[in-house]
């Protein structure tokens, strides 16, 4: 087998701390990923988290992190408004990026990261949970065939998310 791609995790809060959860379940059954960094600005949260989950590698910032030849890819699970500029600083030295959903505050952002991710050839995915569920797959094949599936008696759509009012958390957190 190759070396396994290396994962740093970008906030170790809440949602960094569930990625990292669902890794190391992961690793029990697939050896091709494993978490090589944990990155936070809560220098104290970090290392307990990296204690927690036996992660040797911490950094406080991205930058550091990108520098680090055993980090392949980034998971970013840091505050919303983060996504577009992690994003970007990401893909733009050639690594991979996993990023929390939602994958940005606007259309406008979404479309920045997806485009600076093909112009430097790597991947860019959103950790959207709900997307492999049995539900999605057949709603998503219903769709893109077009095969009626009976009367239809309700219908609901959603248009993504559009952040409404003043943001609720502080762009100098």
């Amino acid at each position: 087998m190759s070396k396994p791609l290396g994962l740093a995790i970008v906030g170790v809060g809440w949602a960094g701390s569930r990625h990292a959860e669902s890794i190391g379940e992961l690793a029990t059954v697939d050896k091709r990923v494993e978490i090589t960094a944990f990155v936070d600005n809560d220098a104290d949260h970090l290392q307990q988290t990296a204690a927690k989950f036996e992660v040797h590698a911490t950094y406080s910032t991205l930058a550091a992190a990108l520098d680090d030849p055993n980090v392949d890819a980034i998971d970013i699970a840091t505050p919303h408004f983060l996504h577009e500029p992690m994003t970007i600083q990401t893909v733009e030295v050639g690594k991979h990026v996993i990023v929390e959903k939602p994958m940005a505050m606007n259309v406008d952002e979404a479309t920045r990261m997806i485009h600076a991710a093909e112009s430097n050839g790597v991947r860019l995915y959103v950790a959207a949970n709900q997307s492999y569920e049995p539900y999605i797959e057949f709603l998503r094949q219903v769709v893109e065939t077009g095969t009626p599936i009976g009367s239809i008696t309700a219908a609901s759509v959603a248009a993504g998310f559009r952040p409404r009012g003043p943001i609720w958390l502080s762009r100098s957190s």
